[in-house]
């Protein structure tokens, strides 16, 4: 798929995924969005599985790029405090709807992490979205401007 088409296809994409109701995932919490990725992709099902053996000797999860919650919600399944950072204002809105669905006590901020405070260039949307440019292969064009809170605050 070209460059030119691939913005469109993620934005129809993340439609579909809006109207798609809240469920019940596996790990027993409500959520908005697409379970098939979380719950069959190699990459995803790594992270649950580091998560899992890492929340015994932790007490907060700290998520840059938090997407819509996933393992934020799955964090404070195994007892830790978790803090997210979304970015993409399509995105937060789902993030911010599945902690409610879920009454988490998630801090979410709609902002990214960086190395200043104020903003930056956000390329693509969504599931796709990126500070960095032409990740998943999304063209320079496709931008936003999101605003930045520095990892040390």
């Amino acid at each position: 798929m070209g460059n030119i088409f691939k913005p469109l296809y993620r934005r129809a994409r993340d439609k579909a995924y809006s109207l798609i109701p809240i469920r019940t995932c596996k790990e027993g919490f409500k959520f908005e969005g697409s379970l098939d990725r979380f719950e069959n992709s190699a990459d995803e099902i790594a992270t649950q599985v580091a998560i899992k053996l890492l929340a015994p000797k932790l007490t907060r999860f700290v998520n840059p790029g938090a997407n819509a919650g996933y393992f934020c919600l799955l964090a404070e399944k195994f007892g830790l405090s978790c803090i997210a950072f979304e970015p993409e204002p399509k995105m937060f809105g789902r993030l911010q709807r599945n902690l409610a669905a879920n009454n988490s006590s998630c801090i979410a901020i709609p902002a990214a992490l960086s190395n200043t405070h104020g903003t930056a260039e956000f390329f693509g949307t969504g599931t796709a979205g990126s500070l960095i440019s032409g990740i998943s292969g999304t063209p320079s064009w496709d931008k936003q401007i999101v605003p930045t809170v520095q990892v040390d605050q």
